[in-house]
């Protein structure tokens, strides 16, 4: 159902529905396009309907670590610092 709301942006490469403990849809999703051009055009479809909801469209994040944030420290028995 969500691929085929977004085949006309391009071709899609993956698409990664979020569900929890019992299976359950969360009600987001992760979709990655074979072409940037493709993913630009995703984001047509931002504030459209899908399945009577109205969806986002938005570029994943990306998680950069807080270094400055963590403390180096020593596993028991381990002789690699963990970061």
């Amino acid at each position: 159902m969500v691929e085929e709301h977004f085949k006309d942006c391009g071709q899609i490469t993956r698409t990664t529905i979020r569900t929890g403990p019992t299976g359950k849809p969360l009600g987001y999703a992760y979709m990655e396009f074979a072409t940037m051009e493709a993913a630009i055009r995703s984001k047509g479809k931002n504030e459209t309907l899908l399945m009577g909801r109205q969806i986002t469209v938005m570029q994943k994040r990306k998680n950069l670590p807080k270094l400055k944030d963590r403390k180096p420290h020593m596993r028991s028995g381990s002789q690699n610092m963990m970061m």
